[in-house]
């Protein structure tokens, strides 16, 4: 299916979902933002066995203090939850742009603390936002607005839904509806939808590879950093300097000297001088 459901279901609903709801789809938890809430959810989340894909939808405006941002980014490290890109996704609402900015400001702080240094927040207001929160008990908007999403296939395969539930069961009603919406479509534009197919093939595979190099340069930094960590200790700065300022500015016949008294006292063998293959020193 190329509609990926955002399913926003109030925290207390979270441990009656306990089976798989869609391979595409993802439960967004409702929080009010206090600090025992969030524990309580989190505790839920950690102890049944919950696998399909989920994150989090905070309401702003109740945001109390450090804790309760600190608590919100701990989710982040579930291996289910919701990374497009590998970058945590948060769902906010609010009604004031201060709120929101004030809160970007504190949020990105601590996540980098975390080492997210990438947040992706969505705003999911009922009105005035780009991504509008829809409601399950109108499906009939929803089958229209998705309607409207595969008409613009195949040059956006990539179709999010925010949609507020009540429970499990609306959650299979909704899965149904919209793959029969896809269903329909592809019966009235089968070339248009095959193509839409290959094209996004495409787009997971770029976004895998893109993965994976981010996954790379993030290695190549880590290694680096260590190297700079050892190098770091005051012994083997000695020794760097003492090789880059003694030894290394030493004239070419010099060292070659100190070669051959090797060889003359025994330290050296005389073919490692002819015959980089052959063992250098002697045992």
């Amino acid at each position: 299916m190329f509609c990926k459901p955002y399913y926003l279901l109030h925290h207390d609903q979270v441990s009656a979902i306990k089976s798989p709801v869609g391979d595409n789809t993802v439960i967004g938890i409702k929080l009010n933002t206090n600090l025992s809430e969030i524990l309580h959810v989190f505790h839920i989340v950690s102890n049944i066995n919950y696998t399909d894909r989920f994150c989090l939808c905070v309401n702003l405006a109740l945001i109390t203090d450090q804790a309760a941002i600190e608590a919100i980014l701990s989710f982040f490290f579930f291996q289910n939850y919701d990374k497009p890109l590998g970058i945590p996704q948060l769902l906010v609402q609010y009604e004031e742009n201060a709120i929101y900015n004030d809160f970007i400001e504190l949020f990105s702080k601590s996540a980098a603390l975390q080492g997210f240094n990438q947040i992706n927040v969505v705003c999911v207001n009922p009105d005035k936002s780009v991504c509008a929160l829809l409601s399950a008990d109108k499906l009939l908007d929803i089958r229209t607005v998705y309607q409207r999403c595969l008409d613009q296939l195949p040059l956006k395969v990539d179709i999010n839904l925010y949609i507020s539930v009540f429970g499990l069961k609306d959650i299979i009603e909704l899965n149904i509806a919209l793959e029969e919406e896809e269903s329909l479509y592809k019966q009235q534009n089968l070339n248009g939808y095959r193509l839409a197919e290959e094209y996004k093939k495409l787009v997971d595979c770029v976004n895998q590879l893109e993965l994976i190099n981010k996954a790379a340069k993030q290695e190549i930094d880590n290694q680096y950093t260590f190297n700079q960590i050892l190098k770091s200790g005051s012994h083997a700065v000695y020794l760097q300097n003492y090789y880059d300022n003694e030894y290394e500015i030493l004239p070419l016949w010099y060292k070659q000297l100190g070669h051959i008294i090797k060889v003359l006292t025994g330290k050296r063998s005389l073919r490692s001088l002819f015959d980089n293959n052959i063992t250098k020193y002697e045992n």
